[in-house]
């Protein structure tokens, strides 16, 4: 093992169970049963915070890095519920395309899986940014839903990114989470 794959390990034994305390304290927000899972992977563009394949978020270790290195753990916290979200939004797809019992509206659901199919990433292949990702229901649901919890536990959401493409739908959306979980008591 060279000194680099040390270090990498090192960096995920020392987040690990910065992870799992995130994912306990907010499970509550969840919409789904069980503990979701996660891995890491290694992208050097920090920009690139995480992904989901198979029911597994992958979460850069290099953008942990640096956000917890920027006293912004706020951030990691943000990015891994905008990632958990995509893990109900492929959860509700699956379930609207078995016909089991799904827990929101069709109509959302199918838009959903129309993108998941016909995906835009969050930059082309010259790294840079996208803006069709950021008018994606999928990606405007989950950066809503991530907002929205923040905001509801009394998070500084203004040092959150929000793309600029989809930031008054986001912000409208995030309002309506918060109504929902005071409503709910969460």
């Amino acid at each position: 093992m060279n000194i680099e794959q040390e270090r990498l390990e090192a960096l995920e034994i020392l987040y690990y169970s910065n992870i799992e305390n995130l994912i306990d304290k907010d499970q509550r927000f969840f919409r789904f049963q069980g503990k979701p899972k996660f891995d890491f992977f290694q992208n050097e563009d920090i920009r690139i915070f995480g992904k989901q394949k198979n029911n597994v978020i992958f979460l850069n270790i290099f953008a942990i890095d640096e956000a917890y290195r920027r006293k912004a753990s706020d951030e990691v916290e943000y990015f891994l519920l905008h990632e958990i979200r995509h893990l109900f939004q492929h959860e509700e797809v699956f379930c609207l395309n078995n016909n089991s019992e799904i827990a929101i509206g069709s109509d959302i659901i199918r838009k959903w899986d129309y993108e998941f199919s016909h995906y835009s990433p969050a930059t082309d292949e010259k790294g840079n940014a996208s803006q069709a990702y950021a008018k994606q229901d999928c990606e405007i649901d989950a950066y809503a839903f991530a907002y929205g919890v923040m905001k509801y536990k009394g998070k500084d959401v203004d040092k959150l990114f929000l793309p600029p493409e989809s930031k008054i739908e986001i912000l409208k959306m995030s309002e309506e989470w918060v109504k929902q979980f005071k409503s709910e008591n969460i």
